[in-house]
């Protein structure tokens, strides 16, 4: 099987076969099952293990869009988690053209979203177990986590950045209202409550590993810097849509949030309350400091990659975003180092470990 750790999950590259004659490798045909997307997409480089890692990821794809966009193709994660494509979205749109596949698929995010309070499933089809508490619908109510229910208006406008069709943002522009308006559990500041957990930066490296939430980044900050994008993004995809109160009073709310998140987690100097890559890669991303104070927070996530030996500090909210972070911030040359390193955790030691697939992955980051 292939190499699997935390963050990383791999198709199965071997199989047990059971037979009382003889029989040649050659009598057995593996068959590759997906959904038949056009390829668009290609990348190729001087560097042998980034065109290795490249492909894993291709691979990866295939095996996790077979009807819906899963986590992994084996056991329990095969299932449609909305964090998932949320990250990956935008290199699934460069590789195949996803259109029909994740629109329809988005469809059914906004149609369950509505059944449960406003509030995105962390997996569509939501299928959870019986539990003790059940809902009218006979299952378990969804929780809403910040990053993962936030697909409901990140995917699409990625969508839209890659395919240009107006008319679905336009269909999925109330599923987005009612995520900010009813389903996201806010305090009387208008962050989150933090009255429930959250995934937080799930899966952090040194997180315990019986505990996958409990990384080093306060679990509430992503939530609340994803609320932040959020809400800004919402407001351009009303004047895009021609919506101009909506547009208004979404950036208006935009503008307190980015306030009340710096009061929050933002040091005078551009530190963050979490001194963690995540924290440092969410502010710089999402435009949470101040102009005057972008360098330093800039140089502090500079420095806590050097104090990693470039190795993966980051979990599931900061990985996607911390090569692009470093690359707009004038740190091209560390992204590039931080891509090629191979000890674990990096993107390059699964490839050193011979894996050939490698799961909700691009270029901007792992899982």
């Amino acid at each position: 099987m292939s190499q699997q750790h935390a963050g990383q999950c791999s198709t199965y590259s071997y199989a047990e076969i059971e037979y009382d004659g003889d029989f040649e490798l050659s009598d057995f045909t593996g068959i590759v099952i997906s959904s038949d997307l056009r390829r668009t997409g290609h990348f190729e480089c001087s560097h042998a293990m980034i065109n290795k890692l490249h492909e894993n990821v291709v691979w990866g794809m295939r095996g996790n869009f077979v009807s819906i966009p899963t986590d992994c193709p084996q056991r329990d994660e095969r299932l449609g988690w909305t964090g998932d494509i949320q990250v990956f979205s935008p290199t699934a749109n460069f590789l195949y053209d996803t259109s029909a596949f994740l629109y329809e698929w988005l469809d059914d995010v906004a149609t369950e979203q509505k059944l449960y309070d406003g509030v995105p499933p962390i997996f569509v089809p939501w299928t959870p177990p019986p539990r003790d508490a059940v809902d009218p619908l006979g299952g378990h109510k969804p929780k809403p986590h910040g990053a993962w229910a936030d697909i409901i208006a990140v995917t699409p406008f990625d969508m839209y950045s890659a395919f240009g069709d107006i008319e679905k943002l336009e269909g999925l522009f109330d599923s987005m209202v009612l995520w900010l308006e009813r389903g996201v559990p806010r305090r009387s500041d208008g962050l989150w409550s933090g009255e429930k957990p959250q995934y937080g930066d799930w899966l952090d490296p040194k997180a315990p590993s019986q505990y996958p939430a409990h990384g080093r980044t306060d679990f509430l900050l992503p939530a609340d810097a994803y609320l932040v994008h959020t809400t800004g993004l919402v407001a351009k995809i009303a004047s895009l849509l021609g919506r101009t109160g909506d547009a208004h009073r979404f950036a208006q709310d935009h503008h307190l949030l980015r306030e009340r998140f710096r009061d929050e987690y933002v040091t005078k100097n551009g530190r963050l309350a979490s001194d963690t890559q995540t924290a440092l890669t969410l502010a710089l991303h999402f435009n949470l400091v101040d102009d005057g104070q972008r360098a330093k927070t800039a140089e502090r996530l500079a420095w806590l990659i050097r104090w990693e030996y470039f190795k993966i500090s980051t979990g599931f909210v900061g990985t996607p975003l911390v090569l692009p972070t470093l690359a707009d911030n004038d740190l091209l040359p560390l992204a590039y180092r931080m891509l090629q390193e191979r000890d674990s955790p990096s993107w390059l030691y699964s490839v050193g470990m011979g894996a050939t697939t490698i799961v909700s992955l691009d270029f901007k980051g792992r899982r």
